[in-house]
């Protein structure tokens, strides 16, 4: 699992699963959607508004950097990135 933080929407995207082919999208509550791949599965979540869900200081820690996201959705869980 992979997340991005983009920190001038104050927006969050999450990925389950790489390489799923995306179909289509639900909002599932309010700034929560959800991104289905073409068998229905969830293969990822986007959350506005994020600043009002998770600390932002360990997104800012632990979130890929927009020029590192190529598609879709991506949240991760590994350790911080190196502060060099």
């Amino acid at each position: 699992m992979k997340v991005h933080y983009f920190e001038d929407s104050d927006s969050v995207m999450m990925t389950f699963r790489e390489g799923a082919k995306y179909d289509n999208s639900e909002e599932i509550a309010e700034g929560f959607v959800v991104d289905f791949d073409e068998a229905g599965r969830p293969m990822g979540l986007d959350i506005e508004d994020a600043s009002k869900v998770f600390n932002i200081d360990w997104l800012r820690q632990h979130a890929y950097e927009k020029e590192e996201l190529k598609t879709g959705s991506m949240i991760r869980d590994a350790p911080l990135k190196d502060e060099n």
